[in-house]
């Protein structure tokens, strides 16, 4: 454990998983459906906040997505791993994840790739994760 300038303690922990396995589908609803699309998504970074907490994400590599997930009270009961099970049900493979403690905040950011050469639309993604934060309501969105 390091520790940074301000006094707060740093953990970082990246991890990688690929999973071949089908997805779970998710309920249908307005905010889950279409992720995916036949054309790449937009280049611009859409950043969605909700109190302390905030979600951003933008497109990297061909098909793929970073989502950067900024966790911080009251909003800090979102699981890492709710929201990786929700990337991979809508057919993402999980390539790099990283996480990062300084004092009440968290910061994940991940790396994914959409499987079957289909593509993402990031604002859509952000929408759907930013709406999972703000209603604070994550067993509606579980797999």
């Amino acid at each position: 454990m390091m520790k940074e300038r301000g006094g707060g303690d740093v953990s970082t922990v990246a991890t990688h998983h690929d999973s071949s396995s089908s997805p779970t589908p998710l309920p249908t609803t307005a905010s889950s459906s279409s992720l995916l699309s036949s054309s790449s998504g937009s280049n611009s970074s859409m950043i969605g906040e909700m109190g302390g907490s905030r979600v951003a994400v933008k497109p990297c590599k061909v098909g793929g997505v970073e989502v950067t997930l900024t966790i911080a009270p009251p909003a800090s009961g979102l699981s890492l791993s709710t929201v990786l099970k929700l990337l991979v049900a809508h057919g993402m493979s999980i390539h790099i994840c990283s996480s990062l403690k300084l004092n009440h905040t968290i910061l994940h950011t991940i790396h994914a790739q959409v499987r079957g050469g289909r593509a993402i639309d990031p604002s859509q993604l952000e929408q759907y994760l930013s709406i999972l934060i703000q209603n604070n309501d994550y067993e509606a969105f579980s797999i």
